[in-house]
């Protein structure tokens, strides 16, 4: 989890146990204004025993009063790294040549070649360091340079040598493997990690769709003979026939108040929608803020002048009515264009503006609205941000004092427009003592250049969801787009492709608001060590799997643990499941391969969640709830039989039996219907005659 620190304001305070584990610098000059201050700095965290990652350039090359840092002083530092280094530049590089370059640690998403960037000539130091990246000059093996080097307490990376950057900047690309080195220079290795990717061993799939849109008449033939909007669209055609595809809605309120710009037809819809038990109740805002920092410090002044620009304003005020109480005649017209796109101009600071701006309105006043239209029992659960996705402090205050969970941000892309993994997001940001929650994927809006062109783009989608799962697992599978999409042949066909791709994957599909809650769950977790390879997890809220990776030698030892419902290894990594049940479980680890002998029936993967499981000595009781066929796989003895019993909600009762495979897999399927919780009991033993 990355805490970033504006040195422009000052150095951040170290301390043993301040629970920072490293230092990653990335600097593109030599020009910090206090060189003392920092080398010191720099100092202090090598003897607090924090590791240091210098990723190209130092930060500083002269003094306070401008002399140039003498080599002894940043050689002090650099031996911390394993690094020396001689008082020369290499600018010149055509005779040199890369002699050595690690084949697991470089030559990643690029290879290094042609003329090589400029490089200060810096060498290994000290036997417990070692170069990764080493370049000579032909002919002359004693003239070299080792560029990329990992040593006792952290790592060292020549400017230009980590990173490609060219000048279009969404083509650059890794020459390091980003995951092989942080984890190298941080030595997480064999450390568990949080998870947000993967739910009862199989991957997350969860769908979001932003409101913008709603009343768009929709041109495809079929639904413009009869008028419909495109909200109905995405109702009949992307949602309806998807039962096992969960999906959080976010109309816009102001799409569906009548007192803005709503209509008896756009609240019909959306309560169509709410009512749909596959669907989750979200909140897009009340007037759509397209630029949250506008709204910061607002004062109706502010937007004032901006009125008459607004297109549904600009109605009221040619058939002169009154706009916020101020007479018509108070507003001079503007004769500049407007960027209008689904009804509203892209060039003001929010979408509606028929009343001052309000945050509590926009929050609170969004999702009591929105709940007048859900059906009894199912309430709004999640804030989707508007526009850039920006939001300040004090709205995501208002979100979490609502009650509700938030997300957006991020637009993940990973395909041949995106060629580099520096393109996926990370979870979420920092905002004062919040954290916005990113979404995992892009929506339509990048692939059809902010729906101008190529309505067809969205297809794409699956490129990145590929790359991000193999072959390191880094994203759930995401399916965010707007109503909009319901407007176009191209469009819809898009989206339908899409959802018909994660059809076909393994996937624990789940609210997007549960995703959310994951996500807070890794930024809060704490992972306590209890002894040697066993671990305490506290405070987790809804994140359910901790990871190690490169642990295929490794298995969970059941018998130090608690709280684990079971355990896959996937890719070289192994994923433990949780129990959501349980507050602080314990993980334990042994050697053996992950599906060694267990000692109990324990989870492989399931689509459902599962949790509050119980275990005798003839088989296990648990709860389970989900989307889809309820279809899930359990180690067990080879070739033994289990009969099962389903309690209902409400009272009834099914058995089904099953039995394992020769390698143990017991595959079970309790039917399409997990929508509300489930109780199974599984007893080992042949069926009754």
């Amino acid at each position: 989890m990355l805490r970033y620190a504006d040195i422009r304001h000052g150095l951040p305070r170290l301390a043993r146990g301040d629970g920072v584990r490293g230092i990653l610098t990335w600097f593109s000059s030599d020009d910090l204004p206090d060189a003392d201050a920092y080398l010191a700095w720099l100092a202090k965290a090598f003897a607090l025993g924090k590791r240091v990652t210098v990723f190209g350039s130092l930060g500083v090359a002269d003094d306070r009063d401008g002399r140039p840092l003498p080599p002894a002083r940043i050689n002090a530092l650099l031996a911390h790294l394993g690094v020396r280094a001689e008082d020369r530049t290499i600018t010149l590089t055509y005779p040199y040549r890369v002699a050595r370059a690690d084949p697991h640690l470089y030559n990643y998403e690029r290879r290094l070649g042609g003329p090589l960037p400029s490089f200060k000539q810096t060498r290994v130091y000290g036997a417990d360091a070692r170069s990764y990246l080493r370049v000579e000059r032909a002919n002359d093996p004693g003239d070299y340079a080792d560029l990329v080097v990992i040593g006792p307490a952290g790592a060292y990376v020549a400017p230009g040598y980590g990173y490609y950057s060219p000048a279009r900047v969404a083509a650059g690309k890794w020459y390091l493997n980003p995951f092989a080195f942080f984890r190298l220079a941080f030595a997480t290795a064999g450390l568990p990690k949080p998870d947000t990717t993967t739910l009862s061993g199989r991957r997350i799939y969860y769908s979001h769709i932003y409101g913008d849109g709603w009343r768009n008449g929709s041109e495809i033939k079929r639904y413009r003979k009869r008028h419909a909007l495109a909200s109905e669209v995405i109702l009949e055609e992307a949602i309806r026939p998807f039962p096992d595809l969960p999906v959080s809605v976010a109309p816009i309120a102001a799409d569906l108040d009548p007192a803005w710009s709503g209509s008896a037809e756009t609240r019909r819809i959306a309560r169509a929608l709410f009512a749909l038990p596959q669907v989750e109740a979200a909140s897009h805002t009340y007037s759509h803020p397209f630029t949250w920092k506008f709204f910061e410090h607002y004062t109706p002044a502010k937007e004032r002048p901006l009125l008459a620009d607004y297109p549904e304003l600009r109605k009221r005020l040619d058939r002169g009515l009154p706009v916020w109480g101020i007479p018509a005649s108070k507003f001079a017209r503007r004769g500049d264009k407007q960027r209008v796109i689904h009804g509203y101009s892209a060039d003001l600071p929010r979408a509606y503006a028929r009343k001052p701006f309000s945050l509590d309105r926009e929050i609170q006043g969004s999702i009591d609205y929105l709940n007048t239209l859900t059906p009894p029992g199912k309430r709004v659960r999640l804030l989707q941000w508007s526009g850039d996705t920006s939001p300040f402090e004090a709205a995501l205050a208002a979100a979490e004092a609502a009650g509700v969970r938030n997300m957006n941000g991020g637009d993940s892309r990973f395909d041949k427009d995106f060629p580099s993994h520096a393109w996926v997001a990370p979870l979420g940001r920092r905002v004062g003592r919040y954290w916005q929650v990113y979404s995992s994927n892009s929506n339509e809006n990048t692939y059809t250049e902010e729906w101008s062109k190529r309505y067809f783009g969205f297809k794409f989608l699956p490129a990145t969801l590929e790359a991000t799962e193999s072959p390191v697992r880094l994203k759930p599978i995401n399916i965010y787009y707007h109503i909009y999409s319901g407007a176009k042949v191209a469009s819809l066909k898009a989206l339908l492709g899409n959802l018909a791709y994660a059809r076909r994957q393994e996937i624990a599909p789940i609210a997007a608001s549960r995703y959310a809650a994951i996500v807070n769950g890794f930024f809060r977790a704490r992972i306590v060590p209890l002894g040697p390879r066993r671990w305490r997890i506290e405070d987790r809220d809804g994140l359910q799997t901790l990871r190690f990776d490169d642990a295929s030698a490794e298995t969970v030892d059941l018998a130090r643990s608690t709280g684990v419902i079971g355990w896959r290894g996937y890719q070289g990594s192994l994923y433990v499941a949780l129990d959501a049940a349980v507050r602080a479980p314990v993980v334990a680890l042994r050697q053996g391969a992950p599906d060694a002998a267990a000692g109990r029936p324990y989870l492989i993967d399931a689509r459902w969640r599962v949790y509050g499981l119980q275990t005798r000595a003839d088989g296990m009781r648990f709860e389970t709830r989900g989307f889809g066929r309820g279809r899930m796989n359990w180690r067990v003895t080879p070739g033994s039989d289990y009969r099962l019993q389903i309690e209902e909600p409400h009272g009834g009762r099914r058995r089904i039996t099953a039995r394992a495979d020769r390698h143990g897999v017991l595959s079970v399927d309790l039917g399409a219907d997990g929508i509300t919780p489930l109780t199974v009991d599984l007893r080992a033993g042949a069926p009754a005659e």
